[in-house]
């Protein structure tokens, strides 16, 4: 199994920031208590992941690091100072990285054009249409022996709904949305500031690589080649989701005890 360092570095993030931002000497609202200790921290892992290159990993801590700060209680205008640069060099990466930036042409093609999309674009649409309201059947899937890239990773959500249809699909989304749920009323139910960040950064991850995964198998996003949490094969992805699980099951525990 190959060990992906960037998917460590995310539930570490999150553990990070809910531990410093937890600190009530910490004054969230002076902008230069926010810039000097996570900028150097955050943006040098961050510029490592983007030199791998790996975007969409970044796309994912961005939004999350966002997010975190967001439900921290950080002013609205330090968030937008905040994601202004991210955004800039994201954009710079993707004009430098060919094969990124070919990514974008071919999503923006396909928005206009489903024929005119790229290769995944176009087979990842067939297979979901291929599947029906009922699939063909589970193991019975046959855009994922040929023509669908990567079924069993980056585009499990379109052999599953070949295979299990629109109806299977629905219970896989309803299963995601019973766990984001769990995971927020977990949250709420923390009596302290550490353990509510925590355990809503670690929803709030999950939410954001499930909703991203999705994007981009029905087209609504650019290929970004993030996996879906627990239905990917990839050992380094379960293993931090499960770690995300095992970790607001621990706060559960610890409410109720």
């Amino acid at each position: 199994m190959t060990v992906q360092p960037s998917e460590l570095f995310k539930f570490l993030v999150i553990l990070y920031l809910a531990f410093s931002l937890s600190n009530p000497r910490r004054n969230i609202a002076d902008l230069k208590q926010l810039i000097f200790p996570y900028v150097p921290v955050l943006g040098l892992g961050l510029l490592l992941i983007l030199l791998e290159p790996d975007l969409g990993t970044v796309i994912v801590l961005s939004l999350t690091i966002l997010g975190i700060l967001f439900l921290a209680g950080v002013r609205l205008k330090h968030l937008v100072t905040a994601g202004l640069p991210l955004a800039a060099t994201g954009t710079f990466f993707v004009m430098v990285l060919g094969y990124k930036k070919a990514r974008i042409m071919n999503y923006i093609a396909a928005v206009l054009n489903p024929l005119d999309g790229s290769y995944q674009v176009r087979q990842a649409a067939l297979t979901l249409g291929h599947g029906g309201l009922f699939g063909t059947g589970l193991g019975d899937g046959r855009q994922k022996l040929f023509f669908l890239p990567y079924p069993h990773t980056d585009f499990i959500f379109a052999s599953t709904g070949e295979e299990l249809g629109l109806l299977g699909l629905l219970v896989v989304l309803t299963l995601f949305f019973i766990i984001l749920m769990r995971g927020l009323k977990i949250a709420a139910a923390q009596s302290d500031r550490f353990g509510y960040l925590l355990a809503a950064g670690m929803t709030w991850l999950l939410f954001v690589n499930i909703a991203i995964n999705i994007g981009v198998v029905t087209v609504l996003l650019p290929v970004t080649g993030l996996a879906l949490p627990f239905m990917s094969y990839g050992g380094s992805s379960l293993v931090v989701c499960s770690a995300c699980i095992g970790v607001l099951l621990n706060l559960s525990r610890r409410q109720h005890a």
